[in-house]
């Protein structure tokens, strides 16, 4: 069960659940797409679930990887995100909300995405692996995956 305040007014603002409560997921990792108002949710079920962020309606379940094995996502634009898993990096497009691709490069689990825009180089991706798995920079993401 994820819930959203309203921190003016001190209150809870709604309760994200599915119908089967007693299995969800230990942990979660969310994310508010405000121009669509969708709240993006990872967690330790192998699924990313889309809600409508105002009526708490869950638009779409995604079955991304196995159980546990996702760990962190990021938004990469309006249209794509990046969703850490085991070895790999999965690729979703929200449009069609469905993974379209993988980046591999990782030997463990992947821990931590996030994007970076470098002036000299553009927008490029950043993901780090469990242990001693280490940083990778990804450069050319979107004429190479999307």
């Amino acid at each position: 069960m994820i819930k959203s305040y309203d921190f003016n007014n001190n209150r809870e603002y709604h309760t994200y659940s599915d119908l089967n409560k007693y299995l969800m997921p230990e942990y979660h990792n969310c994310l508010i797409i405000n121009k669509k108002e969708e709240m993006i949710e990872s967690c330790n079920d192998g699924k990313i679930r889309i809600w409508n962020f105002h009526s708490g309606v869950l638009i779409k379940t995604i079955r991304v990887a196995d159980y546990y094995q996702l760990k962190y996502f990021c938004l990469w634009d309006d249209d794509y995100i990046f969703v850490g898993s085991v070895n790999t990096i999965k690729i979703v497009e929200l449009r069609t909300k469905k993974v379209i691709g993988d980046l591999n490069g990782h030997n463990r689990k992947v821990a931590y995405l996030t994007t970076i825009d470098l002036p000299k180089y553009g927008k490029n991706l950043i993901s780090q692996g469990l242990d001693k798995d280490g940083i990778k920079l990804w450069t050319n993401i979107e004429n190479d995956s999307l």
